[in-house]
């Protein structure tokens, strides 16, 4: 068993000899650049058959170069040579249905997995479907809401943070700052939720004095709460400067490492389970709030987390998509936090 958390950890293969590699959910790689690496290292001097066998789900980050290579070149069961890697390949289908052992063992799974993202995604995890569409949104506003509608902020709650991604350079078109502000509560009442957001221009030199008024927002957040453990602070992606805003300023702490990693695709299905399984809820100042940002006054945190989808090129400045996922993500699970 080996690991491969990054591209570049290829890298450190290069030079061993292997006959076999299989890959598990080859569809978490956002490029297909570390898998040809490390073809590199199928080899053997004594004549023994070297192979790959991968496995994967559609709707993954990967989704669209798996799709291209090897599941539109033949129909499925029929090999077909790839002429540019000079070898012999076959997708062969498989859906959960197939998977007699793990439903007997786990009847409720698919029940579960229903909730576990918009329509098209689960009718491609249920069906392995590859040619499922994924050009409806990524998060369905509905998911965020209660029988249609926002939800007050929580009179109970266990503590409010922030999460915040900070502009990374100065000049005339400096690099947004997004801050959303977090209800987690584990005692019955809903486990997360959004009770407010910012997105503005500043540079990254006055960040420093900015920081403080988040501070005192989330203090005044965790009175009107009623947080029993008050405010935990604000979390920063460490880097850039993010990086002098962790070292200068109290309650700051870093995101963690593998979560930033993950890019903002992983990110998302990282947290879809979250959402659609009703643990995440926008309250109604966050649902009926209205910024001027970039020339345009709209609700740009429904407009960047709702417009999101999933294999596209997400457009540059969707930084209140990357604090949603952030957030979630931290606050209930799949990344190290509180």
């Amino acid at each position: 068993m080996r690991w491969l958390d990054r591209d570049e950890d290829a890298d450190h293969y290069q030079g061993h000899d292997y006959t076999w590699i299989g890959w598990d959910e080859l569809g978490n790689w956002p490029s297909p650049i570390p898998i040809d690496k490390l073809r590199a290292t199928l080899r053997s001097a004594w004549g023994i058959p070297c192979v790959t066998r991968g496995s994967a789900n559609p709707g993954g980050v990967g989704h669209t170069w798996i799709n291209e290579r090897y599941i539109q070149k033949a129909p499925a069961l029929k090999p077909f040579y790839d002429e540019s890697r000079k070898v012999w390949r076959v997708f062969i289908p498989s859906r959960v249905m197939d998977n007699k052992k793990l439903l007997d063992a786990d009847p409720g799974y698919i029940d579960r997995l229903k909730s576990s993202g918009p329509p098209w995604l689960v009718r491609a995890w249920l069906e392995g479907d590859w040619s499922a569409s994924s050009t409806d949104n990524f998060f369905m506003q509905d998911a965020l809401l209660v029988d249609g509608a926002p939800v007050d902020w929580p009179t109970k709650c266990d503590m409010v943070f922030a999460v915040m991604d900070t502009a990374l350079k100065d000049g005339a078109e400096h690099d947004g700052t997004a801050v959303a502000f977090y209800a987690k509560s584990n005692r019955g009442e809903i486990p997360l939720v959004i009770l407010d957001w910012d997105v503005i221009q500043i540079k990254a030199s006055v960040l420093e004095t900015f920081l403080p008024t988040i501070q005192s927002r989330l203090e005044d957040m965790a009175m009107k709460t009623g947080a029993r453990h008050g405010s935990i602070g604000t979390l920063i992606e460490d880097k850039g400067s993010g990086t002098v805003l962790l070292q200068k300023t109290e309650r700051t702490h870093p995101l963690p490492e593998t979560l930033v990693s993950l890019g903002k695709e992983g990110r998302a299905l990282t947290i879809s389970a979250h959402v659609y399984s009703g643990k995440v809820k926008l309250s109604r100042h966050a649902f009926e709030k209205v910024t001027l940002y970039r020339d345009e006054h709209k609700n740009h945190f429904l407009s960047q987390v709702c417009g999101f989808r999933l294999g596209h090129k997400t457009p540059h400045g969707m930084d209140l998509l990357d604090v949603f996922c952030y957030g979630v993500a931290v606050a209930l699970g799949n990344a190290e936090g509180y």
